[in-house]
């Protein structure tokens, strides 16, 4: 299996841990974390199962080494955003110091994904597009 497929399969996994965990101990998650939950806590949820669905696109990812470029080459994109934001909302003091964490985790998934593009030696542009990538709708890379 190769670095490209591997990294979908490690933010699948990891993505579905995060899900499970803001689906299910909610409040105890958060005080161990010195989180605040705001009330409802269905807001914390309804992130769990945004986290949930993630999954979805990353596997279908990993079972197509078609898929697998786009997939990847969005999912830097998206990991981008989510550490700007979380990163932006900690210098402001906004969030609790234990998000440091999931800023680092969505920063280190970004980079995992970058490097396996480059390893595929697949342009980022190129993968964005969407578009053939030569060689891997034909077998994998």
């Amino acid at each position: 299996m190769t670095l490209l497929r591997r990294a979908l399969l490690v933010a699948a996994l990891l993505d579905l841990l995060c899900a499970l965990v803001a689906l299910v101990p909610v409040r105890a998650l958060a005080e161990l974390l010195a989180i605040p939950v705001g009330e409802p806590v269905m807001h914390l949820r309804f992130a769990g199962l945004l986290y949930g669905i993630l999954p979805i696109f990353y596997l279908m990812g990993a079972a197509s080494p078609a898929l697998a470029p786009a997939i990847s080459a969005g999912a830097v994109l998206a990991r981008a955003a989510g550490t700007a934001f979380l990163g932006a909302h900690l210098l402001a003091g906004e969030a609790a110091p234990a998000y440091a964490l999931f800023a680092a985790l969505e920063a280190g998934l970004g980079a995992l994904h970058l490097l396996a593009l480059r390893r595929a030696g697949i342009g980022f542009r190129l993968a964005l597009s969407g578009k053939s990538v030569h060689g891997v709708s034909g077998r994998e890379r």
